[in-house]
This record gives C-alpha cells, structure tokens and sequence, in this order.
C-alpha cells in the first residue's frame, strides 16, 4: 500500500512537471505574437506623433525636433522588435537574420538612450535659463546632437556587435551573447546615465519649486516670466515621466544581465527574457500616450491631425 502512494505520487509530480513544461513552451511560443502586436501599436502611435509633429508649425521648437527624434526611434525600435525578433522566434532564422536582430535592437534602444540624455540637458537650460532658452539651444546645436548621436551610436553598436558570439544550438533572440567585458561597461554607462538623469530632475524640481515660490505676479516681466518657466516646467514634468518610464521598461532587463553576469540566475528557458523583452516593447507604445496626456499642444496636433485625414477620406 505504501508502496503503492508512492508511486501515485510520483506520477502525480510527473503530470505537475509535463503541465508545468507545457506552460513554459506555451508562454515562449505566445511572446512572437505579443511582440508583433505591440509592435505594430507602437509603429502606428508613433507615426502619427511623428505626422502630426511635421504638419504643425507651432511645434517646431528644439525640445519638438528631440521629441520627434524620439519618435522616429521608438517607430524604429517597435519595428525591429515585433518584425525582426518575432519573426527569428518563429522560423528557424539565418545568421545574418540574428546579425540584423542584433545589430537594430542594439542600436535603436541606445538610441532612445541617448534622446531622453538630450532631453534631460535641454529641459536643464530651459528652467534654470528660461529667458535666454532660445539663445542656448538653438535649432542648428539640436541638429548637430542629434546627427552627432546617431554616428556614435552606430559605431558603438557595430563594436558590440563585432564583440558577440553567435550560437546556433540557441534561438536566435538570445543567441548573440555578448561578452562580460561588453555588458559590464554598457551596465556602468547606462548605470551612470540613468543616475545623472534622476539627479538633473531632481535639482529642476526643486528650482522650480523655488521660482514658484519667488514668482511675484505684479509686473509685465514677471507675469512673462512665469508664464514662460510654467510651459517649460510643465514640459519637463512629462519628459521626466517618458525617461521613468524608460527605467521601469528597461530595469528588468538589467537586473537579468546583473544576474546572468554573477552567475546567480540564467533564463534558459526563455519566460523571463520574454517577459523583459514584452516590458521593453511596451515603452514605445506608452510614450505617445505620455505625449497626449500632458501636452496640450501636441493634443490639439494630432486631432488637428486626424480631422485633416477624416477630410481627405
């Protein structure tokens, strides 16, 4: 009888483990088809930002040429993320298919990177030096950053690419492993960037706070004045929600990285990467969202936007 429990509850642990393994392939087979899903929500959302950025001209000011920049990123990286990485997970993929996956993601996502650090330095003058603003940051220093940050990002992603091992007994997505000297110096760039970024929002807020305060209503200076850091406060308020957002979306993945360097975890299944990789793909689709939630401007935009396509159709 004994004997017999035993082996009832051997086979018990058996079906546990064959329903248990059947969940994980059914979770990794459904992540291509999210991806692809969020992917083409984050190409549409974006490309109307994008539209609607280029039909209006009252918003045509740095901070819009950065914002329209990120745009164009976010576009790009939903694209190479729900088309390339998706289709790799669901065909046996070549390895210049994994060379191309690679090469994109790297790129792109470094990219987004780059913009919000841009972003954070341009909302830094716009409050602390709000009246001279337009004298700082002109359109032309905007285009030479930007075209400057493309050209680095594609020699730093084509030197992380020539730094990656190809294995094809692993699916592609996770096949480019990158070596640990690699991953531990963009950990401590991105690392230091990200506590750079906190730290310049945290020093505006309280300079804002201090303006709010001192700000005196009587006067044409002031009254302008006010008016003018308002807008930029409230400016740099959602583009410090877009760069948090950013680390909520991408600090998963660095924790699995961290883990995966010390040696104390490793996804070989694959749910977890998965799950990191839908959360990154979600930060596309969230920041035109941000856009219309906390931007009057850009708002009226993308409605203005959608009449005029109403109109032609």
């Amino acid at each position: 009888m004994t004997f017999g429990n035993d082996s009832n509850e051997t086979l018990q642990g058996s079906n546990i483990s064959h329903l248990s393994d059947d969940l994980v392939f059914r979770t990794v087979a459904a992540f291509p088809y999210v991806w692809i899903a969020l992917g083409i929500a984050g190409m549409l959302s974006n490309a109307v930002v994008i539209a609607a950025l280029y039909k209006s001209r009252l918003l045509q000011e740095p901070a819009d040429r950065l914002v329209c920049n990120l745009a164009v990123v976010d576009f790009m990286t939903s694209f190479s993320g729900s088309v390339l990485c998706a289709s790799a997970r669901l065909t046996y993929p070549t390895k210049a298919h994994c060379v191309l996956c690679l090469y994109a993601l790297v790129f792109f996502l470094n990219e987004q990177f780059i913009t919000l650090i841009l972003l954070t330095l341009d909302r830094y003058v716009a409050v602390t030096k709000p009246l001279h603003y337009s004298q700082i940051i002109t359109e032309r220093r905007i285009t030479v950053a930007l075209l400057a940050s493309w050209i680095a990002k594609c020699c730093i992603s084509f030197m992380i690419w020539m730094a990656n091992t190809f294995d094809h007994g692993m699916s592609c997505v996770f096949e480019s492993v990158a070596g640990k000297e690699v991953e531990i110096l963009m950990l401590v760039i991105g690392g230091t960037c990200a506590v750079f970024m906190c730290t310049v929002y945290i020093h505006l807020m309280s300079i804002a706070r201090k303006h709010a305060r001192q700000m005196n209503p009587e006067g044409g200076a002031n009254v302008s004045l006010g008016a003018e850091l308002k807008r930029q406060v409230r400016l740099m308020k959602t583009f410090l929600i877009v760069c948090g957002v950013y680390l909520l979306c991408y600090t998963p993945q660095a924790a699995l990285t961290v883990s995966g360097l010390a040696g104390a975890y490793y996804d070989r299944a694959g749910v977890v990467s998965g799950l990191c990789g839908t959360l990154i793909l979600c930060n596309p689709v969230m920041d035109p969202v941000i856009y219309v939630w906390r931007m009057p401007e850009y708002r009226n935009a993308i409605k203005r936007l959608l009449r005029y396509t109403n109109r032609i159709v």
